[in-house]
């Protein structure tokens, strides 16, 4: 019985370590950090060819005989979490802009300012 409270409690320390991290708001990107890292070191490694052969996979939802899609694993992350990635941040950028530091004119006109500049520094060349 000793043990299956000394069990329990261990579950509960994970539980709730677990939540704590979670509920930061630098969790996200820290995961997204060393999901880069882990990306980076298997594609550059022996197993290169298994990764690679990995994201080629293809991953099918199939719902009934006519209604089925699939994309390779690759696919799914370019397209399905890059739009999820960019819907979260437009979220962002949305609060910012409603009640956050953004939601004046003086404090939105350096960040705007400084972006159009951003963008006639990268695409201006290009029209001469």
């Amino acid at each position: 019985m000793g043990q299956s409270v000394r069990n329990q409690s261990t579950i509960g320390y994970i539980r709730e370590t677990a939540t704590k991290f979670l509920d930061r708001e630098t969790a996200g990107g820290i995961f997204l950090i060393i999901a880069t890292i882990v990306a980076l070191l298997l594609a550059n490694s022996q197993w290169a060819g298994a990764y690679h052969h990995f994201l080629g996979d293809e991953l099918l939802f199939e719902f009934s005989e006519h209604l089925s899609f699939g994309l390779t694993i690759e696919e799914w992350i370019n397209d399905g979490l890059m739009a999820i990635f960019f819907l979260v941040a437009g979220l962002e950028l949305k609060r910012e802009v409603m009640v956050g530091e953004l939601s004046s004119i003086k404090k939105a006109s350096a960040p705007s300012l400084v972006g159009s500049f951003r963008w006639y520094g990268s695409s201006g060349p290009h029209f001469y």
